[in-house]
């Protein structure tokens, strides 16, 4: 449930403003992501290779260069390697981000390496006395930003 804005004029301007230029950033993105494809297209028959060129009045350097990628079909090996698959694996970013919560624990060994303070952490510490507020004096910078998130609604 959200509360309701009194809409100002100058509020109202500002959104109006605001909504103008995510369209112009929409359609300039997708413009951009076009030319760069016409631009891959018209290059990436070359082998690698660097030019340091102008256009438009400006320099820049344009380099080309062949990146393969592999999709594997998990399911299938999973399936044909059965206890082997796990031989083949690497910890993957996108699937640890959503389960963190639950396997948190499994890095506390090599916390020290992979990981950084966290303020609930730091809290409980502090309140369990394992560390001293005095400790962090110094050692911290905090600050207080508003931000503000506007979605088009239906």
């Amino acid at each position: 449930m959200s509360d309701t804005l009194p809409l100002t004029p100058g509020i109202e301007t500002l959104l109006k403003q605001y909504l103008l230029c995510c369209s112009h950033l929409e359609k300039k993105e997708e413009e951009r992501m076009s030319t760069e494809q016409a631009l891959t297209e018209q290059l990436g028959n070359r082998s690698r290779g660097v030019w340091e060129i102008e256009a438009g009045g400006k320099k820049v350097r344009v380099e080309v260069r062949k990146q393969t990628q592999i999709e594997y079909d998990e399911d299938t090996l999973r399936k044909r390697l059965e206890d082997r698959y796990e031989a083949i694996l690497k910890p993957d970013l996108e699937k640890i981000a959503p389960v963190l919560d639950q396997i948190e624990a499994c890095f506390d060994h090599i916390l020290g390496v992979i990981g950084s303070p966290s303020p609930d952490k730091v809290r409980e510490a502090i309140e369990e006395g394992l560390v001293t507020r005095e400790e962090f004096d110094g050692a911290f910078r905090k600050t207080t930003r508003a931000k503000i998130s506007i979605t088009e609604s239906t």
